[in-house]
């Protein structure tokens, strides 16, 4: 009677550890083709949360025919933005982003390969042992495949925001986010950094480490978007000039106050710009200067210096300006 029911557990157990398998390897491939992080956690959590696993890849598969066949689909990307901003909740609740695991946008070949091998592996007649065995060969494979670094991507890539761009700077030695004044001017920029910025990263680079983030124009709406990068991601060095303000404004203040809580408790170094050239130090093939452009700019009550990044790296070299200093930023 006992060794029945024993028989039976180890039955249930490995049928459980099967479908988590396949959950585990389709969901994977679906986040990582949408810039969302995985992590090996998700395996537990594919236990507790089959239910809005089986919504999100319901809505994959809607978004998917509906971009096919051209039909409107806001409503369907709204609700997935929705349900991923919450499972990505989810998974760092109680935990840390250390726990999971990003990867480079794979190559469609790779995605079907992946999706036809485990499709291949379920209809076979073989019993669960030998399917999770096979199963997890192709998860592990599947890992190490989209670890592998992509060569092709350039150095520089811009991304649109608010009718500019930010720009992103990337070698072997690491990573740089330019922002030349656009940022601030989303009334929704918390949102641009968690939806578009953040994920972008992801797909190009297979990581959302941000070496060195540099503000070349402060605004209140900025300091509030890079305050939800902080508790997103890790940002080792920030720079933004120094402003003077012409009359009081609360909201400008409190808004940098709590940027600057936040990257002390992450652990982030504020570099204050003022005055003179600023040296960035972050490869041996380059060189990275803020330059003071000697000019004062000015917004609303508050006005600073205009600093310009030139640098040089890997032979290419590049200029960014502040959006207000010159509607020409050139590379």
């Amino acid at each position: 009677m006992l060794t029945t029911y024993i028989t039976k557990l180890k039955n249930h157990f490995a049928r459980l550890f099967y479908i988590q398998l396949i959950m585990s390897i389709y969901s994977m491939i679906i986040v990582v083709f949408w810039g969302i992080p995985f992590s090996p956690l998700s395996f537990i959590g594919n236990i507790l949360f089959s239910p809005v696993i089986t919504v999100f890849l319901g809505l994959c598969t809607l978004l998917f025919f509906t971009e096919l066949c051209f039909i409107p689909n806001t409503y369907i990307i709204y609700l997935l933005e929705i349900l991923s901003s919450w499972w990505i909740y989810i998974l760092q609740f109680g935990s840390t982003n250390a726990y999971n695991i990003t990867f480079a946008k794979p190559s469609y070949l790779l995605v079907i390969t992946i999706a036809y091998a485990t499709f291949f592996i379920i209809i076979q007649p073989i019993n669960y042992k030998q399917k999770n065995i096979y199963l997890l060969s192709i998860l592990g494979l599947s890992f190490w495949l989209m670890a592998q670094p992509k060569t092709s991507q350039p150095l520089i890539i811009d991304i649109p925001c608010a009718r500019g761009s930010l720009h992103i700077i990337k070698n072997r030695d690491g990573l740089i986010v330019v922002d030349s004044g656009y940022l601030g001017r989303y009334p929704s920029a918390s949102s641009y950094v968690e939806h578009t910025l953040l994920p972008t990263i992801r797909m190009h680079y297979g990581t959302e480490l941000i070496d060195h983030i540099i503000l070349l124009q402060p605004s209140q709406n900025l300091f509030q978007a890079i305050e939800k990068l902080l508790q997103l991601t890790t940002i080792k060095h920030l720079y933004i000039p120094i402003w003077k303000a012409k009359e009081i404004n609360h909201k400008i203040s409190y808004n940098f106050a709590k940027m600057r809580e936040r990257a002390q408790h992450k652990k982030c170094i504020i570099h204050r710009l003022s005055k003179t050239d600023y040296p960035i130090v972050f490869c041996k093939n380059g060189t990275l200067v803020l330059k003071n452009l000697e000019k004062e700019l000015t917004a609303s009550d508050f006005s600073y210096e205009a600093y310009a990044l030139v640098g040089t790296i890997d032979n290419q070299s590049f200029t960014f300006y502040p959006a207000k200093y010159t509607n020409q930023d050139s590379k």
